[in-house]
């Protein structure tokens, strides 16, 4: 399961304390989740415009998961 955070808040907002923690429930519940962490834009990726997130962060996020799943 790939959970996918908002641009705005970022990954920590569903990992925030011990026992207070989306992710760590989903495990709990027999789930395998893999959070993306969009990060701290830098370089050519501070001129990214959505698309650009989607194609150069989202996609490759995407294609990890299934790799995963196998």
């Amino acid at each position: 399961m790939l959970i996918v955070p908002s641009l705005v808040n970022g990954s920590c907002v569903l990992d925030l304390l011990p026992g207070r923690s989306f992710v760590a429930a989903l495990a709990e519940a027999g789930f395998r989740p893999l959070l993306l962490d969009w990060g701290h834009p830098s370089g050519d990726a501070l001129d990214y415009d959505l698309g650009d997130m989607l194609a150069f962060r989202l996609e490759p996020a995407f294609d990890a998961a299934r790799d995963a799943a196998d």
